[in-house]
C-alpha cells in the first residue's frame, strides 16, 4: 500500500526499511521484494541499535529532497503528501 500511495504523488521516491534487529523471515520477506519494487531499499545495520540511532541512519541514508520518519504499523500512510507539502513552506 504504500509504494503504490506514494506512486501516486511522486514520480521520484524512495522507501527505506532500517534493520534494526528485525526478525529473519521479515528480513527474508523484504529482500524478496527489492526485485519488484525498485523504490524500496534495506538498510542493515551491524546490530541493534537505539531507535533514534536508526532513524539518523535511515536519514544518512536517504536520497531524497525530504525524508518523512513514519512507522507504517502507526502512522497513517495518507499523510505522508501533506508532511511534504508543509516541508515546502
Amino acid at each position: 500500500q504504500l509504494s503504490y500511495t506514494l506512486l501516486r504523488k511522486y514520480s521520484n521516491h524512495e522507501i527505506l526499511v532500517i534493520d534494526n534487529d528485525l526478525n529473519a523471515n521479515t528480513v527474508r520477506d523484504i529482500i524478496a521484494m527489492l526485485p519488484e519494487y525498485p523504490c524500496l531499499r534495506l538498510i542493515r545495520l551491524s546490530r541493534r541499535y537505539g531507535h533514534d540511532t536508526a532513524i539518523f541512519a535511515g536519514i544518512e541514508a536517504a536520497i531524497g529532497d525530504s525524508v518523512v520518519i513514519a512507522d507504517p504499523m502507526v502512522d497513517p500512510i495518507d499523510a505522508i503528501h501533506d508532511i511534504v507539502e508543509l516541508n515546502k513552506k
